[in-house]
């Protein structure tokens, strides 16, 4: 423990560094340090502090606390302490460690076909955090599972929103996902319709009136109608779920 005001009024002091075995501090410790830019603290449990506060009239908002790796929350959350605007972890060589401050997927919704897959990719924020590992959860595991690295397979009609969770700071990110039953498009009567690729999209050609409905692998419409003949659907490049009546597949258009 430090003595009462043991740095009082040291307003030359811009530094200062608590070794790891300095479990409190004593009253008004650095009180009046105005000139402190910089505190590094070694012990991973936070020190306690005396009745009075050890920082009075530091600058907290614009001094810099450095911690120990893993100990940033219990920090944020200790009296005091939770009081500095910057609190940085640091590994034991000195090193700042970097934390996720985000996540997002490549898509927010999906729509897919019973046996159906598809890979989720997640993407941290900054790209240089130090940890960058995400764990993959389902909320229906009967409709939608997902594997450890994003791949989301199509179990049963119904939805299910796909969790993408990091292991430093627990940011997340969701999609939502949409399976719907029926026969494939393959298994449809060809001789009354045909879904073929053209250089700007799709063309289907029907022999009688026939439901067309076009989703991107957002899940978004971007096309139906009732098709007599044939249609040629222009799009933009990428994947898209062509559904006939009940029947359905994926089509890509390059």
């Amino acid at each position: 423990s430090t003595g009462v005001g043991a740095f009082g009024n040291c307003t030359g002091l811009t530094s200062v560094t608590i070794p790891s075995r300095m479990t409190k501090l004593g009253d008004l410790t650095f009180a009046g340090c105005t000139g402190l830019t910089e505190v590094y603290s070694k012990n991973p449990t936070p020190p306690t502090g005396a009745a009075n506060d050890p920082f009075e009239d530091v600058n907290q908002t614009s001094c810099k606390l450095f911690v120990p790796k893993g100990s940033l929350a219990a920090y944020k959350a200790a009296k005091y302490w939770k009081d500095f605007f910057n609190i940085i972890e640091v590994d034991k060589d000195g090193t700042v460690v970097i934390p996720v401050t985000d996540i997002t997927l490549n898509t927010v919704a999906i729509t897919l076909t019973v046996t159906d897959t598809e890979q989720l990719v997640a993407t941290i924020q900054p790209s240089n955090a130090d940890n960058t590992t995400v764990t993959w959860t389902s909320s229906n595991t009967t409709v939608a599972t997902v594997s450890a690295d994003g791949l989301v397979t199509a179990k049963a009609t119904g939805s299910a929103t796909i969790t993408a969770t990091t292991v430093d700071g627990g940011k997340r990110a969701t999609c939502v996902v949409t399976v719907t039953g029926g026969t494939a498009i393959d298994d449809i009567d060809k001789d009354k319709i045909s879904i073929y690729n053209i250089p700007d999209g799709i063309g289907i050609a029907t022999t009688e009136a026939t439901p067309i409905s076009v989703f991107n692998i957002a899940g978004q419409k971007v096309y139906q109608s009732v098709v007599t003949g044939s249609a040629e659907i222009h799009l933009n490049k990428g994947v898209y779920i062509v559904r006939v009546g009940n029947g359905s597949r994926k089509i890509i258009v390059k």
